[in-house]
């Protein structure tokens, strides 16, 4: 009997020096292999930093295809004339793993991802058309530690067509993030190939470094996009006035035309709605309803404070655009001083949206009986 419990001992503690040894080496190798992807990745990030769009060729695009390798692979056919070259760097197979973490969100599952380092994906794109580099993609997502979705992403994109009235200029740059995901963490920018070389570096501005802390990990997407998130910062608190001022009567009447809520008020005081939330609560005495009809002002109480009317100056009557639903789908209200030309153009518009033949919020078919 104290021989066998003597051989039990033995067997215990030779298990136990094991797993005390195997715990530095995986600790090593999970540092290690995290610091290799992440090298990885950031070479794959100077690579399209480097890529010029309408000035790369598509003898660099081959060059970039050459050196990814195994990496890349192509959508569709490839050719001088068409080609997205596709580069995926998928850590530990995310998708499954971010899936399975969603579907079995118990504590448990912290310290086991934790244990298994950074679980990330880095997507890379390039467009070639007509032998010219036109586009370029980087995407980064990664499970933060408490096992939600962190996504930072630049894109490229033909332009911009949505609040199209709401600046003469044609706008080469776009920096955002959406509003009400509690599980989730996502920034973007999106660049025409004819951004600017300040707009093309801050969208493509990535910090990687944060992918090679296996313990820490990444905290947030402004961690990975520090000049998108600056942007950001930026245009929420400059106050736009002269958005209400610069409205010329071409503007006035297209807006007119398309946005279905018109009216004239005045705005007596704009306070928070909620504590700690970016949601603010106007006070408004309405005037006339210049389109839609009176009941449709009950979505126009709470309004997000993303856009210019932010830095109105109560009290002051205004020409406000709004839609029946404001969230982060349909656009967001505007304004625009209320003054005799703004509002001969508004009316203008309006006469032009008379005729209900559907516009874009409409069904594209209708029912069948």
């Amino acid at each position: 009997m104290p021989r066998r419990i003597s051989k039990r001992v033995k067997v215990a503690v030779a298990v136990a020096i094991l797993l005390i040894a195997a715990v530095p080496g995986w600790i090593g190798y999970v540092w290690l292999s995290d610091r290799l992807y992440q090298r990885k990745a950031a070479a794959l990030l100077r690579d399209i930093q480097n890529l010029e769009l309408r000035k790369s060729t598509w003898t660099d695009a081959c060059r970039f295809r050459a050196k990814w390798g195994s990496d890349v692979r192509t959508e569709g056919a490839c050719s001088a004339a068409h080609c997205d070259l596709v580069v995926d760097l998928d850590r530990r197979n995310m998708d499954h793993v971010g899936f399975f973490l969603a579907k079995h969100n118990v504590i448990i599952f912290g310290p086991l991802q934790r244990a298994a380092g950074q679980i990330a994906r880095i997507i890379a794109i390039v467009r070639v058309r007509d032998g010219a580099v036109w586009g370029k993609d980087f995407h980064t997502a990664l499970i933060h530690r408490k096992l939600y979705i962190i996504s930072a992403s630049a894109r490229t994109v033909r332009g911009f067509e949505a609040e199209r009235c709401m600046s003469d200029s044609d706008r080469k740059s776009e920096f955002g993030r959406p509003d009400g995901c509690d599980i989730c963490d996502i920034l973007w920018a999106y660049v025409t190939p004819y951004a600017s070389v300040e707009e093309m570096r801050d969208a493509f501005a990535f910090d990687l470094s944060c992918l090679g802390d296996s313990y820490r990990g990444c905290a947030d997407t402004s961690q990975l996009m520090p000049a998108t998130a600056r942007r950001i910062e930026e245009f929420a608190t400059r106050c736009r006035r002269d958005e209400l001022s610069t409205w010329t009567p071409g503007r006035l009447r297209t807006c007119a035309r398309d946005w279905q809520n018109i009216a004239v008020a005045d705005v007596i005081r704009l306070s928070p709605a909620d504590k700690g939330n970016r949601l603010q609560k106007m006070e408004y005495r309405l005037i006339e309803m210049l389109k839609g009809s009176s009941e449709a002002t009950t979505s126009l109480s709470i309004l997000d404070l993303d856009r210019e009317f932010h830095c109105l100056r109560p009290p002051e009557r205004v020409i406000v655009f709004w839609e029946n639903h404001v969230n982060r789908i349909n656009p967001r209200p505007i304004f625009a001083a209320m003054n005799q030309v703004n509002l001969q153009a508004v009316r203008a518009g309006v006469a032009e949206a008379a005729v209900d033949i559907g516009d874009r919020r409409s069904d594209p078919l209708p029912s069948l009986p």
